[in-house]
């Protein structure tokens, strides 16, 4: 009797039958994962995507929900549009309180216009920045705030906004079931948190970048043993596209000796985020700086960048398929950092400047392969091609601008600026 008395308590105390029921649920989770991804593979099209509305039509027994989101027994399972499944842990705080008010009770969607035209603790909607045609703007509003998004009439099949709530930054993104006559008819289907500082982050640090004395800096990311600072001022110029001196290097793409202003712009293209990285790093002489990059890159992998050659349908037929394979496809990896620098209001400082990120505009008369650049008031301006190909020939375009360089460095060689 003693030792099943001992047996029972370890047990209770251990929380092994806790750990049992655990245990269930968890096998149960996996189970309903199972389900509804192969609920999600049988609606796959030749494009390899799951098709939404007919997985929504035809959801597994006890499954409820919509576009991807879905809820069985108190757990969200997050279909992406390949198949793959995955749960989402109950939000609490700040987190639990905007899904209640952006997504209502039952998490069924809302129309994003309708909820921001309503105060929300305090907040009216004349206060809020709306963007339209993805442009990007610091904004200096308090407890909530738009820092970037899309909006207005021209938005795609998807949008995304961001607010900034008692310090942190959030992303609420919705779908667009069509335009009204005023604004778009916008269900919003998910918020989550994406950015919480930490650190130094957000501080102002002074640092003699190239001998020539201490100015201040800004303190972007703080990764524990070294931190990440932007400059407060753009630094040089480069040129890119068809002014690009640096394409008449380029001995693969020579052309009896010459380079055509066509195959320059593609060269300056294809390998602008290499040149801007070392062209950022060549303006930083100061010997304590771990590395260097252009704003934009990769945080994790500074050179890192999509090496994939854009192909369609338009470049095969256009021209005898004399572009179709030559120009890399698109490398948004300005995202995190532009987030951050409208987070703190330090994306517009007054001139333009490059960002390390490429996107190909692909319309129904002409492709434009693009370099994206910040202009003087910090908005997103990508409206000026490198190169650009249209149904019977291709153009070009060439432009120089300044740089914002991303120093690496041990935040025992900063002074924090109080």
């Amino acid at each position: 009797l003693i030792l099943v008395g001992v047996t029972i308590n370890v047990a209770l105390n251990g929380g092994l039958f806790g750990k049992a029921r655990e245990g269930a649920s968890g096998t149960q989770i996996e189970l309903d994962k199972e389900i509804l991804a192969s609920a999600a593979l049988g609606t796959m099209g030749e494009n390899g995507e799951v098709n939404f509305e007919e997985l929504d039509a035809n959801l597994p027994d006890g499954f409820k929900g919509s576009n991807g989101t879905y809820e069985k027994d108190g757990v969200t399972f997050i279909v992406d549009k390949y198949g793959g499944v995955t749960t989402k842990e109950k939000s609490t705080g700040d987190l639990a309180l905007l899904e209640k008010y952006f997504l209502g009770e039952d998490g069924q969607k809302k129309n994003f216009f309708d909820l921001v035209t309503l105060n929300f603790e305090g907040t009216n909607y004349s206060e809020l920045y709306m963007f339209n045609n993805n442009d990007i703007m610091p904004n200096a509003r308090d407890e909530l705030k738009f820092t970037l998004g899309t909006g207005g009439e021209n938005i795609g099949d998807e949008a995304s906004f961001y607010i900034k709530y008692k310090g942190k930054l959030y992303e609420i993104i919705a779908d667009n079931v069509g335009n009204n006559e005023e604004l778009p008819n916008l269900l919003i289907k998910s918020i989550q948190l994406v950015y919480e500082p930490q650190g130094m982050e957000g501080k102002t640090v002074k640092y003699n970048a190239d001998g020539t004395g201490e100015k201040d800096w800004f303190v972007l990311y703080d990764n524990g043993e070294n931190v990440e600072i932007i400059s407060m001022e753009v630094m040089g110029n480069l040129s890119l596209g068809s002014s690009d001196e640096k394409a008449n290097e380029a001995k693969d793409l020579d052309n009896n000796g010459e380079l055509s202003y066509t195959e320059k712009a593609i060269y300056s293209y294809n390998n602008a985020i290499t040149r801007l990285n070392e062209y950022c790093s060549s303006l930083i002489t100061n010997s304590n700086k771990i590395s260097v990059r252009s704003v934009g890159s990769n945080p994790d992998d500074p050179s890192s960048e999509n090496t994939t050659l854009y192909t369609s349908d338009k470049l095969k037929s256009w021209a005898d398929g004399k572009y179709d394979g030559i120009g890399k496809s698109e490398d948004l990896n300005f995202e995190q950092d532009l987030l951050r620098m409208c987070y703190y209001g330090i994306s517009g400082i007054g001139e333009e400047y490059w960002l390390a990120s490429r996107t190909v505009v692909d319309i129904s008369y002409q492709l434009g392969f693009r370099m994206h650049k910040i202009n003087s008031e910090g908005m997103d301006d990508s409206s000026d091609n490198i190169w650009y190909v249209y149904s019977t020939n291709a153009d070009t375009y060439g432009d120089s601008m300044s740089v914002r360089p991303v120093v690496k460095i041990s935040p025992n060689n900063l002074t924090v600026v109080e």
